[in-house]
């Protein structure tokens, strides 16, 4: 009964999730880069408030920060998806978001720029003048080795993934997310909520038939490791965001079993294939295959 309790949980705050956020189909294509004049980084206490204008049709804005260990950004530079702005009216955007990056550390040097999707195709701009960290700590989860567990029946038709390590989120942070990439595009999939900031792996699962959006069903997917979601969705405020923690490797068991019941061996983290059913897009995109490396 705790389990089913759980999973309803779950099934509701996903449901609200995908209701919410709009949905993002993925075209190869991207237009040539904006200018970056328009976007503007200002130190706001630890933080950094990254200001940005939208662009016409704009369904969600993704942040992504670049940080080196030289302001030199020569090498060494490693390119993060940090999170998501979604407007919750497209026909009544916003002349400008804002969105608060409070993960940085002293002795690195960031540096930001913005992927816009527009319903069929991105637009980014060029990255920022980059800047000394001023915070004291990166969005990381705590756990040293999570490992997860899918059951892969196709026989009774179950695919169910579970948590099999406890993760600690940082403050603000309500959701734990599994990534999954189908070749095209990455996104996080709650499996599980944290009381007190720890997520258990005690009834933390997903039955990943019911709750994948359509483009990762009737397709190989793989595995690539769990996330942090915080979102702030203040009434009155014309626009939503999300942030990810830094994405965690973690280590996917597979026990499989073929469609005439016979259990086969399946080293871990292989691809899976799970069956279509009609499931909501979640809007969520967490690619980072089409980030491109700036250097100057």
């Amino acid at each position: 009964m705790k389990k089913l309790l759980g999973y309803i949980f779950l099934s509701f705050t996903l449901l609200f999730v995908s209701a919410t956020v709009l949905s993002c189909i993925i075209n190869d294509v991207e237009k040539e880069d904006l200018p970056v004049a328009s976007l503007t980084v200002a130190q706001s206490g630890d933080a950094f408030n990254i200001a940005f204008p939208p662009i016409t049709n704009m369904k969600y804005a993704n942040i992504i920060r670049q940080s080196c260990a030289s302001d030199l950004f020569e090498s060494g530079i490693t390119t993060v998806n940090i999170g998501q702005v979604v407007p919750k009216d497209v026909n009544k955007l916003k002349t400008s978001f804002i969105f608060e990056d409070p993960y940085t550390v002293s002795g690195n040097y960031y540096r930001y720029y913005i992927r816009y999707f527009n319903g069929s195709i991105y637009t980014k701009t060029q990255p920022t003048v980059c800047r000394e960290g001023i915070g004291s700590s990166l969005a990381e989860l705590t756990v040293t080795s999570p490992e997860l567990t899918f059951e892969w029946n196709e026989q009774t038709e179950d695919y169910i993934l579970t948590l099999d390590t406890d993760v600690t989120l940082p403050a603000d942070f309500t959701e734990l997310a599994v990534l999954f990439d189908n070749g095209e595009n990455t996104r996080p999939f709650t499996i599980g909520t944290p009381t007190a900031n720890v997520v258990p792996a005690t009834d933390s699962y997903i039955d990943l038939q019911k709750r994948l959006s359509l483009e990762f069903l009737d397709v190989q997917i793989t595995q690539k490791g769990l996330i942090g979601i915080r979102s702030n969705d203040e009434e009155g405020e014309e626009y939503t965001r999300y942030w990810w923690t830094i994405s965690k490797d973690a280590t996917m068991h597979v026990n499989y079993t073929d469609a005439a019941g016979n259990p086969l061996a399946k080293p871990d983290n292989c691809a899976i294939f799970v069956p279509s059913t009609q499931n909501p897009d979640n809007g969520f995109d967490f690619s980072t295959s089409r980030l491109p490396l700036f250097i100057q």
